[in-house]
């Protein structure tokens, strides 16, 4: 809008029109009637110096018409000159407005203009703090997921741990206990196959070692 203002300022620059156009017209009419009467005078004075009466008297109207002449130029040129000096001031002011109001437009752009870049610094802010919760609530969830992963494996490592230790020791007696006392062979073997088939599900793989044997 402010631009749209400037741009019409300018157009009306040359709108008002010269009010000397006729004047100069009307000046050019003055000086040839003083041409025509100058003429006059000389033809008639011609005829005056010949003795004619007739001709003295032309040649004195003449030279009367021919001052007459001359003071009414005189009152038109300073008449012209009169309002040349108006129109001079009437351009001066206008062109003091023109400034002033040329002034207002361009900084009421300059206001909109820097209006529009807070706004669109505003509305970058805005995004760039959303983004950085968007970002600090990824970590957090993250962060909460991995204790929570954490804690499982804790909770199923403590789980598993005091009953495969003690499935193991028990084992360990036992077979040193089987091999290590009187009998045969194979009663040795199918005491210590049942003793890990009683132990399975205690200790992961276990029931492969006791199927094995």
């Amino acid at each position: 809008m402010a631009k749209r203002s400037i741009e019409i300022i300018l157009e009306g620059r040359n709108e008002t029109r010269s009010p000397f156009s006729d004047a100069r017209a009307e000046m050019k009419r003055w000086e040839a009637e003083v041409q025509r009467t100058s003429r006059n005078v000389r033809a008639a004075s011609k005829a005056g110096d010949e003795g004619n009466a007739a001709g003295q008297a032309a040649a004195m109207a003449a030279a009367q018409e021919r001052a007459a002449t001359l003071r009414q130029t005189a009152d038109h040129r300073k008449a012209l000159a009169d309002r040349l000096a108006a129109y001079k001031q009437h351009k001066a002011a206008e062109a003091a407005t023109r400034s002033q109001a040329l002034a207002a437009a361009a900084a009421a752009e300059r206001a909109a203009t820097a209006r529009e870049a807070q706004a669109g610094r505003a509305a970058l802010a805005d995004r760039l703090a959303e983004f950085k919760r968007a970002k600090a609530m990824e970590r957090t969830l993250a962060e909460l997921h991995a204790q929570e992963m954490t804690a499982s494996a804790v909770k199923t490592a403590n789980a598993t741990a005091g009953p495969a230790a003690a499935a193991t020791a028990q084992t360990s007696r036992l077979m040193r206990t089987l091999i290590g006392g009187s009998g045969s062979a194979e009663a040795k073997i199918n005491g210590v196959k049942y003793a890990l088939q009683g132990l399975v599900g205690a200790v992961p793989g276990l029931d492969m070692v006791a199927t094995s044997i």
